[in-house]
């Protein structure tokens, strides 16, 4: 009888244990070491996301090269027309 009530307290504390576990927060446990390096699944993922950023980068280069480009442009046509325009009498 006493082995069975110890066995149920030990059974009882090992659920409390990891009832208390798996309540605490993830982001409170380090990460474990060499986890980025050893798992092979993540590799490809953050190559991925490299690849991503890289694309969305020289979009935004591209789009201020050429938005500049086009500033440029207007601002030299009117300078040109200015230059053109017969000046009112002052």
């Amino acid at each position: 009888m006493s082995k069975d009530l110890v066995q149920q307290h030990r059974t009882a504390w090992d659920q409390e244990e990891q009832d208390l576990v798996d309540q605490k927060p993830r982001h409170t446990d380090p990460p474990t070491a060499g986890y980025a390096k050893g798992n092979v699944q993540i590799r490809p993922f953050i190559r991925a996301h490299n690849r991503e950023l890289r694309f969305h980068i020289h979009k935004y280069q591209v789009f201020w090269k050429y938005y500049s480009y086009k500033l440029f442009k207007m601002k030299q046509q009117q300078s040109d027309m200015r230059k053109d325009s017969p000046r009112s009498p002052g």
